[in-house]
């Protein structure tokens, strides 16, 4: 069924009746009827379609019991319902039939007709000639519906129609009956009837607060606990003002609005952002900021979450509520620095308990927000804590967050050095572990991390003698790397033995966390209970090396001081790397070399390139020159010739070339007509790594 538009689903429901030979006498014709006059008349009121639309609705009531001629029923009313708000009135045989419809089906078997439903209420709410009473006439059906449905058996199950011998049980993400649908229509009551519901009385918090938001907030089933943020955000959007704020309390349903922000599906969190929006919103208008210190924190955190709808709809509500520093609130900046305490505790919080690696990995970033945004001062006396709350990501089983982990830290200790005074032991092994990471990411951005503390410690503390030391054993690691063709990996990846007993991954990344009993709003898999268990192969060490390189050519952090020593030790071992080819997966090796070498090289010198390009080039130009290579690695060494071919000058570097070498590169390069001409060149800087960003910064702060 396609529901895009009343005319389209009216078709549909044509040829469905038409393929189902139906018997009754009265379906198809009103089907066939109600599409030719949506064709014919697009722009219809209530009264084009009513007798089409009252045969399907009471005759798949009475009758046959479709679901899809409810649907189709429904959507039209809808639509027509729609156009002509604020119209004064609507047929009494409409709007009895459309009162009969929700009576009997608001508990419906299929949820689309339950959807409708709810919608369908709301619509009628919206008309002058209703308004209140559609909601008065089926209000203690809607409550006794939510009343009880809010508990369940644990031992309740569904039937299935995919064949199975035996009911399905139901557990927390299952639809909980027609309790999320029927929340959703007091959500529709709320939009439709508006400040009337206050003014008549109507808005108890015994029921709309205590069963449609409490309750429902810490309900077990995420589709509960996403409509009660949703109720949050319709009550305090349509019916909060200066005069019922006892009715509406603001400082109950942040708590509320925040414990959502920290739940484990995006969904309820992206429902309780919007809340958070319109309770901010409404504290600002009734110039209150008692709230701020409970929800700025989680808004802050969702400026970083993982799932983008989530990340923009916060930045926006961020800027909108500071950007032009409105009110008492001032800048971002200021505000954050007057609640740092309550951020910081929240976000190591999330870091150590949150319910998914979201909250995990979005709570790394908002710490390391808060290190490089705000002044030192501020954040001084809570280094301590950030440190030994982002150590342990390290080890967590979900690469994004180990990734925001070291990106924290490296932070960190740029910005409060002395923070890893007397950990320093810890803190290098838990990077040198990273080094030998699952992900050639991580094992760069570890590579940041040492060279961060490389700064700090230098010879004082033995840091840099360590680095190099661990240097030269992970580049000699490849050399016991196995003989292994293409052929013999695909073997491998195509074996069912060699994988089982493995861990079992998940599609957001990491390994799926075991079952808990203890967990809450969905599942606990804190860094500490699930700790990273890879074991590197001897080519992804040496390659985590190549990235330790690179931060070590840098002058101040580089072992020795002198860039001719360091360079004579080791970049004829990375030559080396650029020759193997007795394993499958060399040329990712090579594709990472290629890749670090123009900004090792840049950091080292001129000098040092002239006398040590020759070690390179035949490895570079067999790249170009082979069939057997990857597209990939014949790219980065292209990139990588053309780069250094600027830092030694164009004019000496294919000077350096044979006639047939020469011809190579030349066929391959991107801009070769540019490079015969050094002033046609664009001189550009290479960005130091351990500047990068890994994400994209965030607007607002």
């Amino acid at each position: 069924m396609d529901f895009s538009s009343s005319s389209k689903a009216a078709s549909c429901l044509v040829k469905r009746l038409q393929q189902a030979g139906t018997s009754s006498s009265l379906l198809l014709p009103a089907a066939q009827l109600l599409s030719s006059t949506l064709m014919a008349k697009p722009s219809f009121m209530p009264e084009d379609v009513e007798a089409p639309v009252q045969t399907l609705l009471l005759g798949a009531s009475n009758e046959a019991k479709r679901w899809d001629c409810l649907c189709v029923g429904l959507l039209v009313c809808n639509d027509a319902i729609a156009r002509m708000a604020p119209a004064p009135a609507l047929s009494p045989a409409i709007r009895e039939t459309l009162y009969s419809i929700i009576a009997r089906h608001l508990e419906h078997d299929e949820p689309r007709v339950r959807g409708l439903v709810a919608k369908t209420l709301g619509l009628l709410c919206t008309l002058p000639a209703v308004g209140t009473d559609a909601y008065v006439h089926f209000q203690a059906q809607l409550w006794a519906s939510v009343d009880s449905q809010l508990v369940r058996r644990a031992t309740e199950t569904r039937p299935t129609n995919l064949g199975a011998l035996r009911d399905i049980p139901l557990d927390d993400v299952t639809g909980w009956r027609a309790l999320e649908t029927s929340l959703l229509a007091l959500q529709a009551v709320v939009e439709g009837c508006g400040p009337e519901l206050v003014r008549q009385g109507l808005l108890s918090s015994n029921d709309w607060l205590d069963k449609a938001v409490y309750a429902a907030a810490a309900h077990t089933n995420r589709y509960v606990r996403e409509a009660a943020m949703k109720m949050v955000h319709v009550l305090v959007e349509h019916c909060f003002s200066d005069t019922n704020e006892e009715l509406l309390p603001l400082p109950s349903l942040a708590v509320v609005a925040a414990e959502g922000l920290a739940d484990a599906w995006p969904q309820v969190v992206h429902a309780a952002a919007c809340a958070t929006r319109s309770l901010l919103a409404a504290a600002q208008m009734a110039g209150n900021e008692d709230i701020f210190d409970v929800l700025l924190p989680p808004l802050c955190q969702s400026r970083y979450y993982v799932p983008e709808g989530v990340q923009v709809h916060a930045q926006e509500t961020w800027v909108a509520l500071f950007a032009t520093a409105r009110g008492k609130a001032g800048s971002g900046r200021e505000t954050v620095a007057r609640y740092v305490g309550e951020m910081v505790e929240y976000h190591c919080y999330a870091v150590t308990h949150g319910r998914s690696h979201f909250a995990r990995v979005a709570a790394c970033y908002a710490l390391k927000e808060l290190a490089a945004k705000l002044e030192g001062e501020v954040v001084q006396p809570f280094a301590e804590r950030m440190l030994a709350t982002v150590l342990p990501c390290l080890e967590d089983r979900h690469w994004e967050v180990r990734s925001a982990g070291c990106v924290t830290l490296a932070q960190l200790f740029e910005n409060f050095p002395g923070v890893v005074v007397g950990k320093e032991e810890k803190v290098v092994g838990s990077c040198f572990a990273r080094l030998e990471d699952e992900s050639w990411s991580i094992r760069e951005e570890a590579a940041w991390v040492l060279a961060a503390l490389a700064r700090f410690g230098g010879e004082e503390n033995g840091i840099q003698s360590q680095l190099a030391a661990r240097l030269m054993t992970s580049l000699e690691a490849v050399r016991a790397q196995p003989v292994q063709t293409k052929e013999e990996q695909l073997k491998l990846y195509n074996d069912p033995q060699a994988h089982t007993g493995r861990p079992t991954l998940g599609c957001c990344g990491g390994e799926v966390a075991q079952p808990a009993s203890a967990a809450v709003h969905g599942h606990s898999d804190t860094p500490s209970s699930s700790p990273c268990r890879y074991k590197a192969q001897p080519w992804e060490v040496s390659e985590g090396a190549l990235y330790l390189f690179r931060e070590l050519c840098a002058e101040d952090v580089r072992p020795g001081g002198k860039e001719g020593v360091f360079a004579e030790t080791y970049l004829p071992m990375l030559a080396e790397l650029g020759r193997l080819q007795h394993f499958a997966d060399a040329d990712r090796l090579r594709q990472s070399l290629w890749r670090v070498l123009p900004d090792a090289m840049q950091k080292l010198g001129k000098s040092v390139l002239k006398r040590h390009l020759e070690l390179f080039t035949p490895a570079l130009l067999d790249a170009l020159a082979s069939p057997l290579v990857s597209p990939l690695t014949r790219h980065n060494a292209v990139k990588c010739l053309e780069e250094l071919s600027r830092q030694i000058g164009p004019s000496i570097f294919l000077g350096r070339l044979s006639e047939e070498e020469r011809g190579l590169y030349l066929r391959h390069a991107s801009f070769s007509s540019s490079l015969l001409y050094p002033s046609a060149v664009a001189v550009g800087e290479v960005v130091p790594a351990a500047m990068r960003q890994s994400r994209p910064s965030v607007v607002g702060m």
